[in-house]
């Protein structure tokens, strides 16, 4: 598979929230990566796996949660800038996957409100990169990715 439509379809996956199946992507493919990529890929799925499981366990509220999740798309998508060229990368498809697990019927469904929050929390975040970042290409990511996301906003 190509980067780019491989790109596009993990950039749609992380849009809709499929945080888990795109990092089982990346690491049931580390063999593909550098030891720099790896080791954010390893990173990354470690700090959402103990975010979840602090959050199932009640030891982080929705909050802290809603900003780890932010912070793991917002690293996801740095990933996906990293990718290497001229690989001959495997399909993403939902079928290679585990299926997402059901939410305990505890959660409640997302309103509007809640998704304006997240949004907030992920513009934050890329504010704050946008900051410290040094390199001109992510600056112009992180700069496009803030555009997108206020214009979300805007519709809520």
């Amino acid at each position: 598979m190509e980067k780019e439509n491989l790109i596009s379809q993990l950039q749609m996956a992380i849009a809709k929230g499929q945080l888990e199946k795109v990092i089982e992507y990346f690491i049931n493919n580390l063999k593909l990566f550098d030891n720099y990529l790896v080791n954010n890929i390893i990173q990354v799925s470690a700090y959402y796996k103990s975010s979840k499981d602090d959050y199932a366990s009640q030891l982080i509220d929705e909050k802290d949660f809603r900003q780890a999740k932010a912070k793991t798309t917002s690293s996801l998508l740095m990933i996906l800038d990293d990718l290497p060229e001229n690989i001959n990368y495997p399909v993403f498809s939902d079928a290679n996957l585990p299926k997402e697990e059901p939410k305990p019927e505890s959660q409640k469904p997302k309103t509007a409100s809640s998704h304006a929050e997240m949004i907030e929390t992920l513009l934050q975040e890329y504010k704050t990169q946008l900051i410290l970042e040094g390199d001109p290409k992510r600056k112009m990511a992180i700069e496009l990715e803030i555009q997108r996301l206020e214009k979300l906003m805007e519709e809520l």
